[in-house]
């Protein structure tokens, strides 16, 4: 897994690490976090990402904060 950083740092670093065929063997998927991410944001960057990897390779979130006005959410169990 690469990147495992915030979202709105994406495509940029993945997409040069999933662009290099050789590097991208290596690659099962991509890490995001969900720290500056809001429900109006686009979401194109995951989509970039998608589409260059032909959906071969998993976007995962793997780290969360519940922000005030995400009060009514409840995350996990």
């Amino acid at each position: 897994m690469i990147h495992d950083d915030d979202r709105k740092f994406l495509p940029g670093d993945a997409l040069i690490t999933l662009n290099d065929a050789e590097a991208a063997k290596y690659v099962d998927g991509v890490g995001v976090q969900w720290y500056d991410d809001v429900p109006w944001d686009s979401m194109e960057d995951l989509v970039t990402i998608n589409k260059a990897t032909n959906g071969e390779k998993f976007i995962l979130y793997t780290e969360v904060y519940r922000p005030k006005f995400f009060k009514d959410i409840i995350l996990g169990m």
